[in-house]
């Protein structure tokens, strides 16, 4: 196929993509690019993680995570499914203070461009948010896939009811939010590969209430299905719930099981 008809492709890409940026227009941040398994054949996978972090935003956090995900993949459509929970020492108090459950459809459209709709529900002590629950769709743009590297664009659109842990005031909310990101996977060598994903979350109504996440990991295989993983993730969120901080990071080192 000449390289005219390529370019055509990815600019009409790119013009719905910034058609629906700026007609769609907040959400605690999930990194679902780390959810996705990379399998082209039908059937199940996904992977369980054992983690050790060590955080600080205004507390010093010793934690300790694990994660089980998910994947079902059909011929066109494909189930993700994702349940985490972290248990945390927060200065020297041991606490739970995470929870993830996020169920995502996807269904191929073109090769280049899929549909998603997606629930989810959060909780996350350090954030100060009692519960946060999500419903979302919308697109996701394949611009380059290879054997060495790939990048995506995608835009959702998402309504999000949010209650913090102040029981004083009355802190629900309830919003519509746009969440566009752009994600990388690089090979740099048969055993080494980086990820990277880079998300924007602002408000419809309200552009100065946004989120930023974001998350870049390094990983080795060790084995087969073994790899080592470290992480390092940025999140600024210009509006945090009640007195959380509206900045944090956290870098983390692990171990991931792919089945």
């Amino acid at each position: 196929m000449p390289f005219q008809h390529y370019h055509n492709i990815i600019k009409r890409m790119l013009l719905i993509f910034i058609l629906m940026s700026s007609v769609f227009l907040h959400s605690q941040i999930v990194n679902i690019e780390n959810l996705r398994k990379k399998k082209d054949t039908i059937g199940w996978s996904g992977h369980v993680l054992l983690e050790f972090n060590l955080q600080k935003n205004r507390n010093r956090i010793l934690a300790f995570s694990n994660q089980l995900r998910l994947q079902y993949k059909g011929k066109k459509s494909t189930w993700f499914l994702i349940n985490d929970m972290d248990f945390k020492e927060v200065n020297g108090s041991d606490i739970v203070n995470n929870s993830t459950q996020h169920l995502r459809f996807s269904h191929t459209i073109t090769p280049k461009i899929s549909y998603e709709a997606f629930i989810q529900s959060q909780s996350d002590e350090i954030s100060e948010i009692k519960l946060r629950a999500l419903v979302g769709t919308g697109l996701r743009f394949n611009l380059h896939k290879s054997t060495v590297f790939n990048f995506f664009l995608g835009t959702t659109v998402m309504f999000e009811y949010e209650d913090s842990v102040d029981d004083i005031n009355d802190n629900i909310h309830r919003d519509i939010r746009n969440s566009i990101y752009a994600s990388f996977k690089l090979k740099l060598k048969d055993n080494i590969s980086i990820v990277s994903t880079n998300y924007y979350q602002p408000r419809m109504d309200m552009f100065s209430d946004f989120r930023i996440l974001s998350e870049t990991s390094l990983l080795f295989t060790i084995i087969k299905n073994l790899k080592f993983t470290t992480s390092f993730s940025y999140l600024f969120d210009s509006f945090p719930a009640t007195n959380a901080v509206k900045e944090q990071f956290e870098l983390s080192n692990g171990l991931v099981y792919f089945f």
